[in-house]
């Protein structure tokens, strides 16, 4: 009679027969096996299901003593369950939400990182291209990106001293 489960709800016993052992609303010896809401407690040895009484969703679980077959059972408004749920689901949703924020804010911050010196390497090839082989390339970090900067920057350097060998051999067989 001192158990309790949500705000309203309760436990009862019930025989094999469904007569009430203990029943806060129902007196001990009562038979309740015409019931419907009974009725679906002896259909299985232990369980839960939902049901209507007095125009209010509830829900039951229930288990059978092995020894006696008596069933314990413990009924409560379906409307607690939501309640106390509610608050979680609020959380998890909130959670969610941040989660998604920081995760884009990171993608955007991480994409960033890798097309600022793409687009910065980018341009540099395409003044080289227009001819314009005193554009230096500056990289200042030590990934693969820097690396690709670097190694471009080599293959640069390279280039100019070829045009200025070929210059010079040109202007050289010029005067001859």
């Amino acid at each position: 009679s001192e158990v309790k489960i949500g705000n309203s709800g309760y436990m009862f016993m019930l025989d094999e027969n469904g007569n009430v052992i203990y029943h806060p609303q129902v007196e001990a010896g009562t038979t309740v096996s015409n019931n419907k809401q009974y009725e679906k407690l002896y259909n299985n040895s232990s369980g839960a299901f939902d049901y209507s009484y007095k125009n209010k969703d509830k829900e039951m679980f229930y288990t059978t003593n092995d020894l006696t077959g008596w069933k314990l059972a413990g009924t409560m408004n379906s409307s607690e369950i939501d309640d106390e749920a509610s608050p979680i689901l609020t959380n998890t949703i909130i959670t969610l939400i941040v989660s998604i924020i920081i995760g884009s804010v990171l993608v955007i911050f991480i994409v960033r990182s890798l097309t600022k010196p793409l687009q910065s390497l980018v341009n540099s090839a395409n003044k080289i291209a227009d001819g314009d082989f005193t554009e230096k390339i500056v990289m200042k970090k030590n990934d693969e990106i820097g690396e690709l900067g670097n190694s471009f920057s080599s293959m640069v350097n390279t280039l100019s001293g070829i045009i200025k060998t070929i210059k010079q051999t040109i202007e050289h067989s010029s005067h001859s």
